[in-house]
């Protein structure tokens, strides 16, 4: 029978194959190449280095900031270095570019862990990934807000039904404040699931959302919006 870590390498290989088959295949289509303007791609490289350059170290914070948060979110479970972190980050970034809806993220991260239960390590990355969505739409909310400054016909839309705006802005602030209180008090979830006795078998995977108390999540909801404000 094999081992865990023969299994762990094996996967691994697959992983690989397959992200060097998908990036061939996309490569070499013949909408790919027609679209592919390689002199353009040169001109454009070439008159813009110093942005260019800025993009890559943005881009490299950007993961970074993500590697640091992973980290700090499984540390309830193994710790490890920042290094694996990174490692583990752009595992899972290689597997979500040919799975549905980037879902393989959270299965490919979970590979570079040595010892912790990996059902548990892609709860967690789950969690992650809820404080980036949370972030997402907090910052996409206050772009509603201004929406009439760039759309002339919402503006009208909103000078025609006075009580839109406010009615739009309570909505709003009703729904951030009850995501974040949800979020910060995620360990809710483990609490409904007790109300099921189906999910009695699960104790140890439900359990996963009480590792983290307030001060924690908000560390990591901190660092998301470090991220988003990076990107």
């Amino acid at each position: 029978m094999l081992s865990k870590k023969t299994i762990g390498f094996l996967l691994k290989i697959v992983i690989v194959v397959l992200a060097l088959y998908f990036l061939y295949s996309k490569l070499t289509s013949k909408q790919s190449i027609e679209g592919f303007d390689i002199d353009f791609i040169k001109q454009t490289i070439f008159t813009n280095i110093p942005l260019v350059v800025l993009v890559f170290i943005m881009m490299f914070f950007n993961w970074f900031i993500e590697a640091v948060k992973w980290r700090f979110l499984i540390t309830k479970i193994e710790q490890v270095s920042i290094v694996t972190s990174l490692r583990a980050v752009f595992s899972g970034i290689t597997v979500s570019v040919f799975t549905p809806n980037r879902i393989g993220e959270y299965g490919g991260r979970v590979f570079c862990l040595e010892k912790a239960d990996r059902i548990e390590g892609v709860i967690i990355t789950i969690l992650g990934s809820m404080a980036q969505f949370l972030t997402t739409i907090f910052f996409g909310s206050i772009g509603i807000l201004f929406l009439n400054n760039y759309l002339p016909d919402l503006e009208k839309l909103f000078l025609k039904i006075e009580v839109a705006y406010p009615i739009m802005l309570f909505l709003l602030l009703l729904l951030n404040s009850l995501l974040l209180l949800l979020f910060h008090n995620i360990s809710i979830i483990s609490n409904l699931m007790d109300k099921f006795g189906w999910f009695k078998k699960y104790k140890k995977y439900k359990d996963v959302f009480t590792y983290y108390n307030s001060q924690e999540l908000l560390v990591v909801f901190i660092l998301s919006v470090i991220r988003y404000l990076i990107f």
